[in-house]
């Protein structure tokens, strides 16, 4: 099972989707590309479409190294089927220095 890309963005003050939909797997890998550490954080949800749309939050720290996490999967949503979600990042604060751009990668 390997990584596959969901895509690269560069965190805004506004939500942004990575361009593929990851289906199934709860397991992600953010690889981070900044020069300098900022003081800043994202937030990274997931959203479930309808039925049963819902939306989960989970803080993004800025790191020069790759760092595993979970998303889970609610028990009603995937005891229903096939579960879509989107994942959005934002930056929280407003202002930012350098360059930044989280890659977020799935586990199949």
């Amino acid at each position: 099972m390997p990584w596959q890309s969901l895509g690269t963005i560069s965190p805004s003050e506004d939500w942004q989707s990575y361009p593929i939909d990851p289906v199934g797997s709860e397991t992600f890998r953010i690889v981070q590309s900044l020069s300098i550490e900022p003081f800043n954080i994202c937030l990274l949800t997931q959203y479930f479409a309808p039925p049963g749309g819902r939306a989960t939050f989970r803080r993004v720290y800025p790191s020069n190294e790759p760092t595993i996490i979970t998303l889970p999967i609610p028990e009603d949503l995937r005891a229903s089927g096939i579960v879509v979600r989107t994942l959005q990042i934002k930056r929280r604060l407003p202002y930012f220095p350098a360059p930044w751009q989280i890659e977020i990668q799935v586990f199949y």
